[in-house]
């Protein structure tokens, strides 16, 4: 359980998941910057002493890492006391459409591995000072269960999230004297807006909701800092999963 409240940096601050864990964030007392590259609605969670705000951070621009550094630098200092524990939640990553590999462009698979893998390891490259400098730190970045399967029609989002466990791994070792801990949560299919759309005849009722996702992270941010480098990995019974195919579960898509 927490002791205190936390702050936390959460990337990708609009995205499906993103802004479940943000809301959630915000409820259970933790102070919280809210870094997205799309621009603020209305119904977006307003700033204030607790909730910071960095709009328009295109993490893939060296200006967009440069705003990422400023806006986490404000942050930082204005925690409660001279040292604090600090978390960075990685909710970045375009969806992945199931598509054979010779229907792909090579657009689409550098794009996939820029938006999934070196958001995260850009990012924390830049936010490494601040981690490092607070009393205890944690980096909370999903990977898939499909890493560990190896599935059809969707190799280049698994090698990107392969490449995430790994990364991850890597930091949990080389920075555990500094207190430096790291979490990745390997996700099943997750239920939300895009995911209905592109599986129509899914198995929605049993799919890991954006709630359950963001319950799993805050477990994980209030994580003591022994506990690091592993995956955990979400699961939810499915009477299909356990007793289709996959591709009968999860045939191509044809757009």
């Amino acid at each position: 359980m927490s002791l205190q409240p936390r702050s936390i940096i959460l990337l990708g601050a609009r995205s499906d998941i993103g802004s479940v864990i943000a809301k959630r964030v915000v409820d259970t007392g933790h102070r919280v910057l809210l870094v997205s590259r799309s621009a603020r609605e209305e119904q977006d969670i307003e700033a204030s002493d607790s909730v910071h705000v960095a709009d328009g951070v295109d993490l893939l621009t060296s200006d967009g890492q440069t705003r990422l550094v400023e806006a986490v630098e404000r942050f930082t200092t204005s925690a409660w006391g001279s040292k604090h524990d600090v978390a960075m939640v990685h909710s970045v990553g375009d969806f992945w459409h199931h598509r054979p590999l010779d229907r792909l462009s090579r657009e689409l698979v550098r794009q996939t591995m820029l938006a999934h893998y070196a958001t995260l390891a850009e990012s924390v490259v830049s936010v490494l000072p601040a981690l490092t400098r607070a009393r205890t730190s944690r980096i909370v970045a999903f990977s898939c269960n499909s890493v560990l399967y190896a599935y059809p029609h969707m190799a280049p989002f698994t090698a990107a999230k392969a490449a995430i466990e790994t990364f991850m791994r890597c930091i949990a070792h080389e920075y555990a004297e500094q207190q430096v801990a790291t979490s990745t949560i390997a996700l099943p299919t997750v239920l939300t807006q895009k995911v209905q759309e592109a599986k129509p005849q899914g198995d929605h009722a049993h799919y890991v909701t954006p709630d359950d996702v963001a319950s799993v992270v805050l477990r994980e941010v209030e994580a003591s800092p022994l506990v690091t480098g592993n995956v955990t990995r979400m699961i939810r019974h499915s009477a299909t999963f356990y007793g289709m195919g996959y591709l009968e579960r999860n045939p191509p898509d044809e757009h």
